[in-house]
């Protein structure tokens, strides 16, 4: 059995790591958060999340 996807590795939980065209999932053992950029690549918000545009997510 192959596991077919990507992780990227950790990153330090620093604003000199988290970029505008980027989404990051941030962690702590009990809750997540989605840190979604203002200059994410259109089509990767519409196959991850449905919609076309950062304004459109839910901020909840």
């Amino acid at each position: 059995e192959t596991n077919d996807s990507l992780m990227p590795p950790p990153l330090p939980l620093s604003s000199e790591h988290i970029t505008d065209n980027g989404i990051f999932l941030l962690e702590n053992g009990e809750d997540c958060l989605v840190y979604i950029g203002n200059s994410v690549n259109p089509d990767i918000l519409q196959q991850l999340f449905g919609v076309s545009s950062v304004d459109s997510i839910s901020n909840q």
